[in-house]
């Protein structure tokens, strides 16, 4: 018995010392960083496994780090967090924006939570970016002059990949991203050249065009199309960026690829059946047509040669849905006037830039 007492006590005593030894729980954790005046910019991840913080040296530097819940300390984060605004988590908690802002510019590092590894590129915006509810890619705006001309861009970038993709673009407004909701609407404001701002929302998708898609590869586009067309190669480049095929299809779909590239940069289509994303189709009244993408908030922008254009929309990626009618010596756009060709494009394939 008094054998049994005292390898009961040894076990005891063991677990108190493991317990001792043991990493700090979320709320011991907690209680130590708010207890430190040189601990400041605390964010937990959603799931409360972890936590991001700056100590700071002094008034202006000071260094980031990460401390998981069990671990005995935070693990310095391998970068100075010199005028650091904040930290947001991934809602998946495997990753954290380590946010730095100077002069109204917002730079963004992407880094992963277990690893400690940056991600690539760091994002330059105008805001805080956001996370997608699966946490597989990052909205946020930014603005940027060509030409002593003022645009806004609001652009996605997918996890993994260094390039983004541009979703709206305009030189007449400025976009501010907000939020990314979990239904996939995701919510910024748009200002005028009035200062009129007005809260949207958008999505992140690709308009297409007898279900084919900018930027779309030529086996892409005959998964959809077929091979079933005649291939012109053109040397001159006309409003194109570089050299382009043609892929004329019988029954009036016609596709320019990029030799470059090899992405679709216009999409011209006469056949009946072609029908946009949104369903319009040729041959289609304006009277139907035109409320399509009115009603949807799409918008008729100025051209850079003075006027509004009728029947041109402004669509995601920077592309432009160009529905033609018949009666295009009108100024005005007639009601029972039929589509008679569609072109989804990017605005410098029109001459244009909006």
């Amino acid at each position: 018995m008094r054998k049994m007492t005292v390898l009961f006590l040894a076990a005891v005593l063991a677990l108190a010392a493991v317990g001792c030894n043991a990493g700090y729980t979320k709320e011991k954790i907690a209680g130590r960083l708010a207890a430190d005046k040189n601990i400041t910019q605390i964010a937990w991840a959603p799931n409360d496994s972890m936590v991001a913080y700056i100590v700071r040296e002094g008034t202006e530097i000071g260094q980031v780090y990460r401390w998981k819940v069990g671990d005995k300390a935070g693990t310095s984060v391998d970068t100075t967090a010199v005028a650091v605004t904040g930290f947001t988590w991934s809602p998946d908690s495997r990753y954290f924006l380590i946010h730095s802002e100077a002069d109204g510019v917002m730079a963004s590092r992407i880094v992963d939570a277990a690893s400690l590894a940056e991600d690539k590129p760091v994002i330059t915006s105008n805001s805080a970016p956001v996370w997608s509810p699966d946490s597989t890619r990052l909205a946020y705006s930014y603005d940027k002059s060509f030409y002593e001309t003022e645009w806004s861009f609001i652009e996605i970038l997918k996890s993994g990949e260094e390039a983004a993709a541009v979703l709206w673009r305009a030189n007449n407004l400025k976009y501010r991203v907000d939020a990314w909701d979990q239904t996939g609407n995701i919510g910024y404001t748009e200002t005028d050249a009035r200062g009129q701002a007005v809260r949207k929302t958008t999505r992140d998708i690709r308009p297409s065009l007898a279900g084919v898609h900018l930027g779309d590869t030529r086996a892409e586009v005959e998964a959809v199309l077929g091979t079933d067309y005649q291939e012109v190669f053109s040397e001159e480049t006309g409003h194109f960026p570089e050299q382009v095929y043609r892929l004329d299809y019988p029954d009036g779909n016609r596709v320019y690829i990029g030799k470059a590239s090899e992405a679709v940069l216009e999409i011209n289509v006469t056949a009946p059946d072609a029908a946009t994303n949104l369903g319009v189709k040729v041959g289609d009244a304006a009277a139907t047509a035109l409320p399509v993408y009115r009603e949807a908030g799409y918008r008729e922008p100025e051209s850079i040669h003075g006027g509004l254009l009728p029947g041109v929309f402004r669509v995601e990626g920077g592309a432009a849905m160009f529905l033609v009618f018949a009666d295009r010596d009108s100024p005005d756009i007639r009601p029972d006037a039929r589509i008679e060709r569609i072109i989804l494009t990017y605005p410098e394939m029109m001459d244009d830039s909006f």
